[in-house]
């Protein structure tokens, strides 16, 4: 009597393992590109099949949104809720399976914690073309005055900076001098 409920206890635990299976896309490409919250970012991913999961952050918000991957062969379009997190697996050409998981960034917030004050301070100045100047290092030895853009998603050295502000390209001889260096390096003059 023992085995018979053994067994009927490993067939019950066994089909309900066999339902969690994980969603499954298709790749020919390690490129993947990502819809963050309606932002796309073109090959922003590369497949890993030896990362167990491979994990992408989805974006700081606490407002619920969908995120979708893209193949070049599918795409996977998930929603992403503060503290959420989604496993799939991408078949990268028909036979390595890339174990991936998109998570979001915000933890999920507490209902029974009372909510503390915080305060954080970041010293800046404020430009007379209203840019955001803040001073930071580089390396752990390169100080510059980094400025923001509050309209853009990144931001980028000028060609000034890396190379008479710091010693980013010290090491490589006579690149000080080549104008395509920063085409190249997407800098900015």
């Amino acid at each position: 009597m023992k085995l018979l409920f053994s067994v009927i206890a490993l067939l019950i635990g066994y089909t309900i393992h066999a339902q969690n299976k994980l969603p499954v896309i298709k790749a020919g490409s390690t490129n993947v590109s990502i819809s963050d919250g309606g932002y796309f970012d073109k090959n922003a991913w590369s497949l890993s099949p030896k990362a167990r999961p491979d994990t992408y952050i989805a974006d700081r918000t606490r407002r619920t949104k969908w995120v979708i991957f893209y193949t070049d062969i599918d795409s996977i379009k998930v929603k992403v809720k503060p503290g959420t997190r989604f496993d799939f697996i991408v078949i990268l050409n028909g036979k390595d399976s890339c174990f991936t998981r998109i998570a979001s960034a915000i933890p999920p917030e507490s209902l029974s914690a009372t909510p503390t004050d915080t305060h954080d301070t970041i010293p800046f100045t404020l430009t007379d073309f209203n840019a955001i100047r803040v001073r930071a290092v580089i390396n752990g030895t390169d100080l510059v005055n980094l400025h923001f853009d509050v309209g853009s998603f990144d931001f980028r050295l000028t060609k000034d900076a890396v190379l008479h502000k710091t010693t980013l390209l010290a090491a490589q001889p006579g690149l000080r001098q080549l104008p395509l260096l920063a085409a190249v390096l997407g800098l900015r003059a």
